[in-house]
């Protein structure tokens, strides 16, 4: 009896928990990684992110066709798919891929192509900066927003992402626009933006270099940005959540059914 009277009790709360606990998705975020030529390159960030929980395709670019990115929440576009401003990509598959409507997140001279004159035109790309090399540090513009502490918690003002140095693409920005995000700038510099954002979808992680010499601070960093590109965890009780709650409610009904039985 007081056995019955406690899972009268606790169940309810137990309930109440999971559906107002975070869902737990497991490798739900699903990532897609474009390269050119560079094989070695994204099977490193595909470890990398793999490890760090997220479920991540590698796709060639010579294989971007309609549908490719249906089921990616995030695209990420790799450092190898530019040259000097130049994109190792056709206009149709630049529609393709920015008609997806996933956030895209643009790494080095990649990013930088994609987002510029020859690709999709924005302020955070080719021809708008520049670029410069042995650059190891940022500094921090706003340290409150949350792509410098959720779920890592970084240092704030002058922060080192990579050791040694990586060739870095800007954009110098006097004057912010109504659309650009600006979180990171070249060290010492005024304002030139080497991690910004534009219409709070497309975003630009200016640094080339790879993870090889990515500091934890930088792999800290990207992760952050990440997450904050996620999709939102759904509200209620699903995922992993619910299958805890089956498993509760199917453990506690067998005991119950046991006790019964042997009374």
């Amino acid at each position: 009896m007081k056995f019955k009277k406690f899972l009268i009790l606790i169940l309810p709360i137990l309930i109440i928990l999971l559906m107002f606990t975070p869902n737990v998705h497991g490798n739900s975020v699903k990532l897609a990684y474009i390269y050119y030529d560079d094989p070695t390159t994204a099977n490193s960030y595909n470890s990398f992110l793999t490890s760090e929980g997220f479920s991540i395709d590698l796709i060639d670019v010579d294989i971007i066709t309609t549908g490719t990115f249906d089921t990616h929440d995030i695209i990420i576009i790799g450092p190898d798919l530019g040259s000097g401003g130049g994109l190792y990509m056709s206009m149709a598959k630049v529609s393709i891929v920015n008609d997806s409507g996933a956030p895209i997140i643009g790494l080095g001279n990649g990013g930088y192509a994609f987002f510029g004159l020859n690709g999709i035109s924005l302020y955070i790309g080719y021809d708008e900066g520049s670029s410069t090399i042995d650059i190891t540090n940022i500094d921090v513009v706003d340290d409150a927003h949350a792509i410098f502490n959720t779920p890592n918690d970084l240092p704030s003002g002058n922060i080192q992402l990579y050791s040694p140095g990586s060739r870095v693409y800007f954009i110098p920005l006097a004057t912010v626009p109504g659309n650009v995000d600006v979180y990171g700038k070249v060290a010492s510099s005024s304002y030139s933006y080497c991690i910004c954002a534009e219409d709070t979808r497309y975003f630009l992680w200016g640094f080339e270099d790879s993870l090889r010499t990515m500091s934890q601070n930088g792999k800290d960093l990207l992760i952050n940005i990440i997450n904050y590109y996620a999709p939102p965890a759904e509200s209620g009780i699903f995922g992993y959540n619910l299958l805890i709650l089956i498993g509760i409610v199917s453990v506690t009904t067998i005991i119950l059914i046991k006790k019964k039985c042997t009374k």
